[in-house]
């Protein structure tokens, strides 16, 4: 009855958008051209489908279609399988609701891939949650469109539902050109650097609420048969500013997720793997979801009087630009740091990914920043070019001057620590056993030998280090 009703509604609407495809059907245009289809993917138009002369040879499809997956879905059954989604449970827009609206028909097309791609990994346990608000320290929050959580792992979803293709000179640039399959042109903020707002605030959300790091997807899915122009170089910097990231159009969803998980599974499964921190265990899964009972658990209507509120004011869109510095600690060990007044993150010596600062760096009063622990001392230069930043990163990660090719300016060559200076570099700022165990877990994951990124003799070094700090605590 619920299907019908909604059905109904929607056929009294000028048009909808597809939940099979995400594009948008002008009802009326199909009508006057006498197509009773989606041109995109082929999927029966609501109106179409509703016409008395039409309703029973439906009816006959629907029965002779059960158990065939290979017969196109009616519009019957797309709204059928809406309402038993966790995308309504959790939202309880109805249908009709989420139709007109292309914003919420890309976050439910998310779920569609994600449940097709859950189906290969039934023995696993994963989760997904939507309209997710992550509340800053500026009193402001961060609006994530779906986070799907799989032990350790924590992805940050961006629906976007566009129909056209998205082009850009490079992948971390500020502003990508759009233009529409109609041939309307745009410019549109990168949704990697604003989804990357996103992963920031629920890091520093989480960053006191857990003994270890989860390991962070930016992931931009696009609906409504929006691609991307992947006719560009892939640069540094471009790991550098949007971390570990994911694009993908919603019939490649399922995929992504499948790629993803199977390669974490298939590592899991080979003889004698262990590297003391199995990112696919459950019991990670459950410390996340019990840090964030609070976000998750917060009434829907009250997300969205937040955000309508919030809609009303156009203050602050999310788009904060970063300023980068790169430090020395005590002359030896480098550490790249960045900051947008809101969100801080550092990026260690051999790791390449950012972690939490807020509790390792802070920004004095003339806006310079300065290390908590007053025993280290840093001399910190700010990067004012792309090319100086590009350098400092590849300086960072590799320990090696000329990483890219080119003389970087941060040294002759990488430095050749002490014991002493290894405990700073792999393990600064932790004081307290639970911050110890938490960094060493993650840097397993980087350096384990049997890791794709291992090197056996920076394990050592960073192995030697833990131990001689762990005895200590």
């Amino acid at each position: 009855m619920l299907t019908r009703q909604s059905a109904e509604k929607i056929a009294e609407e000028p048009g909808y958008f597809c939940f099979n495809c995400g594009c948008y059907i002008d009802s009326n245009l199909a009508q006057q051209e006498g197509r009773g289809v989606c041109s995109a993917c082929g999927t029966t138009v609501i109106r179409e489908y509703l016409r008395p002369q039409n309703l029973l040879g439906n009816l006959a499809k629907k029965f002779s279609s059960v158990g065939n997956h290979n017969t196109p879905l009616t519009p019957e059954k797309l709204i059928y399988n809406y309402y038993g989604s966790l995308y309504y449970q959790q939202t309880g827009y109805p249908f009709e609701e989420v139709a007109v609206d292309k914003e919420k028909t890309g976050k439910y097309l998310v779920e569609v891939g994600y449940q097709k791609a859950r189906a290969s990994f039934k023995s696993y346990r994963t989760y997904i949650f939507f309209n997710v608000l992550i509340p800053e320290e500026n009193g402001s929050f961060q609006e994530i469109d779906a986070i799907v959580v799989f032990g350790s792992m924590i992805y940050v979803i961006e629906a976007k539902n566009r129909s056209g293709m998205y082009s850009m000179n490079g992948l971390a640039e500020d502003y990508w050109d759009f233009e529409s399959y109609d041939g309307e042109k745009a410019k549109v903020y990168n949704p990697l650097l604003q989804n990357n707002e996103h992963v920031a605030a629920l890091q520093h959300y989480l960053r006191d609420k857990l003994d270890f790091e989860p390991f962070f997807f930016n992931f931009v899915s696009l609906a409504g048969n929006g691609t991307v122009n992947w006719n560009i170089p892939i640069d540094p910097l471009d790991e550098l500013k949007l971390g570990c990231w994911r694009v993908t159009n919603n019939v490649s969803i399922e995929k992504t997720f499948t790629d993803d998980f199977g390669v974490f599974l298939q590592k899991m499964m080979a003889p004698g793997y262990d590297d003391g921190f199995p990112d696919y265990d459950d019991k990670y899964a459950q410390m996340i979801l019990k840090a964030m009972e609070p976000v998750l658990n917060e009434p829907m209507e009250e997300r969205d009087r937040k955000i309508a509120e919030r809609e009303s004011n156009k203050d602050d869109k999310g788009q904060r630009p970063y300023s980068y510095f790169f430090g020395m600690i005590n002359g030896s060990v480098p550490i790249l740091y960045r900051t947008n007044h809101v969100h801080s993150q550092v990026i260690y010596a051999y790791t390449g990914r950012w972690s939490s600062a807020y509790n390792v760096v802070n920004l004095g009063e003339n806006g310079d920043p300065y290390l908590t622990d007053e025993s280290a001392t840093v001399e910190w230069s700010a990067i004012n070019t792309e090319e100086d930043l590009r350098n400092a990163f590849l300086f960072v990660k590799n320990g090696n001057p000329q990483a890219d090719g080119q003389a970087s300016g941060y040294g002759d060559s990488a430095p050749n620590a002490s014991i002493s200076e290894f405990e700073s570099m792999f393990f600064h700022g932790c004081n307290d056993l639970a911050t110890l165990n938490a960094r060493y877990k993650n840097l397993c994951k980087t350096f384990h030998p049997d890791g794709a990124s291992g090197d056996e003799e920076t394990f050592k070094k960073m192995q030697k280090a833990y131990e001689s700090i762990k005895a200590r605590l």
